[in-house]
């Protein structure tokens, strides 16, 4: 539905694109940092009992790279977020200036 309001130009694009980007945000939050706290019982591989196992091409391949890609689904639409409020307070101000 974003995308489509994008192309078409619609006002409430940018509504839909804040919900999304922070349900998005908030679901990868929830799925990691639970699982840290808890001792990393869910994202440990067999065998180990720590969240950093050391680092072969194995584990980086099958540990770390699942959590560097947990954590840039949290970094990317937070960083979005942060430049879409950005982009509607200063399309607010220039407004509030004209006026």
């Amino acid at each position: 539905m974003v995308a489509v309001g994008i192309c078409k130009g619609a006002k409430w694009h940018k509504t839909l694109e804040v919900m999304v980007l922070t349900m998005a945000a908030y679901g990868a939050l929830v799925f990691v940092v639970p699982d840290y706290l808890e001792g990393c019982s869910n994202m440990q591989p067999m065998n180990e009992r720590t969240c950093s196992p050391e680092l072969t091409p194995f584990y980086f391949f099958f540990v770390y790279f699942g959590v560097i890609i947990n954590w840039i689904w949290f970094v990317v639409p937070v960083v979005m977020l942060y430049y879409r409020t950005m982009d509607d307070f200063a399309a607010g101000n220039g407004k509030a200036k004209t006026k």
